[in-house]
């Protein structure tokens, strides 16, 4: 008898609570509340009574639950305020976004540039917090890379408190030429202390996958530089031994500025990917001056249009490493993805760094050109850039032939190589 107490015993032990539906659910909770009263019965002095137990204890329990609830209320309370004021619009939304900050800016007007931006929640919360830090006269001038996952105090960190003892310069980088003339430039303004890392940067697009436009360049493995062309060309203020990253950054942000949705829309209409739009445009840039871009846009869209080489000298002058405007018919046959007379189409990449005219024309090309159906333009003068242009093949050679010695003479007159 005995042994079979302790077999029911056991099997109490391991019997296992199922809750198959709401009742089970409530007669668990039933059970639960009848075991405590009882445990809690032998401390009170009402023993096995649970309804004793609960009346006694039902004052307190009434006003510990109100408390807890008060508790959560209030801590809520303060969460969403605190994340409304001062927390990070976005927990995601990590894509960058370049913000300036004006010489001589006052806290407040940065504060209602961040809003409006998106970059904060809310415009008091950044000045009350600027003013309790007492930074609200730290702020400093110049450009900054921040995104929606920042909290306010992390832009505060950024925006008022940079490298010890730094010193700005201001560098131009002219539209039209190359990653190669970009690192010269800044090396030589002390932005930047080694070409070679800056290059070998630029031909490591994945370490800036935050930006849409990066990592479509990944498996383009003919570039000569993965960056070539997305570095836009324009006057930057940089601190002297900025880091390769934070220079690179900064161009690919205001890129990322200038090609607008209506860019991508457009280029979508035109049947071009950004990368199409970027090619085309550093060979308008190359080609001629700013007046003539829409037109030879337009020469360059009717010969795709026709299934032509666009036959650019440009690009063969790229894939040389050479400046020369007179090429030799060996030199025309290069065997390199850039060069417009062997490959068919918009060639492998940019070849140098557009501005944003030369982008626009390639998204709009000169329609007087485009409906007359001109196919050629030519170089007439090397020192004013004017340009020709022909209809047809005939007329183009022509014009070659009249000013192929002028050109001649300017390579010889600029050194050319």
């Amino acid at each position: 008898m005995r042994k079979e107490n302790e077999k029911n015993k056991v099997k109490k032990r391991k019997k296992k609570i199922e809750i198959k539906n709401f009742d089970d659910f409530v007669d668990v909770l039933r059970d639960f509340k009848r075991k405590t009263l009882l445990f809690i019965g032998s401390y009170v002095g009402t023993g096995r009574d649970t309804k004793a137990t609960w009346q006694k204890i039902r004052p307190w329990t009434i006003y510990i639950i109100s408390s807890l609830l008060v508790i959560v209320v209030f801590a809520s309370a303060i969460s969403i305020t605190l994340n409304a004021f001062f927390g990070a619009p976005s927990k995601r939304d990590d894509s960058p976004v370049l913000f300036t900050i004006k010489s001589g800016a006052s806290m407040s007007s940065v504060a209602n540039n961040l809003e409006k931006e998106g970059l904060i929640n809310s415009s008091f919360g950044i000045k009350l917090l600027a003013d309790f830090t007492s930074v609200s006269s730290r702020i400093q001038s110049g450009e900054y890379v921040l995104d929606k996952t920042m909290t306010a105090q992390e832009i505060l960190d950024v925006i008022t408190k940079p490298t010890a003892s730094a010193r700005v310069v201001t560098v131009t980088l002219v539209e039209g030429t190359t990653v190669e003339d970009f690192a010269q430039t800044l090396v030589a303004s002390g932005v930047i202390s080694n070409k070679d890392s800056f290059l070998a940067a630029c031909k490591n697009a994945k370490n800036f996958s935050d930006y849409y436009f990066v990592p479509p360049l990944y498996d383009m493995g003919n570039l000569r530089y993965s960056l070539e062309g997305y570095l836009f060309p324009d006057t930057y203020e940089f601190y002297v031994s900025s880091s390769n990253e934070t220079v690179i950054k900064k161009l690919l942000s205001r890129l990322n500025n200038v090609y607008t949705a209506q860019y991508t829309e457009r280029a979508e209409e035109l049947g071009l990917s950004m990368h199409q739009v970027l090619t085309l445009a550093s060979i308008i840039e190359k080609e001629g001056r700013g007046s003539d871009f829409a037109k030879i846009s337009a020469v360059f869209h009717n010969r795709i249009k026709k299934g032509m080489r666009l036959e650019s000298d440009v690009t063969v002058q790229y894939a040389l490493g050479v400046k020369r405007l007179v090429l030799t018919s060996e030199e025309l046959k290069v065997d390199s993805p850039y060069n417009t007379y062997k490959v068919a189409g918009i060639p492998a990449g940019p070849i140098c760094n557009p501005g944003k005219d030369a982008i626009y024309a390639a998204l709009n090309p000169d329609k007087t050109v485009l409906n007359e159906n001109y196919l050629y333009f030519t170089l007439t003068d090397p020192y004013t850039g004017e340009v020709a242009y022909s209809k047809t093949y005939e007329e183009h050679v022509q014009i070659k032939n009249k000013y192929q010695p002028i050109w001649q003479a300017y390579d010889k007159a600029q050194g050319n190589k």
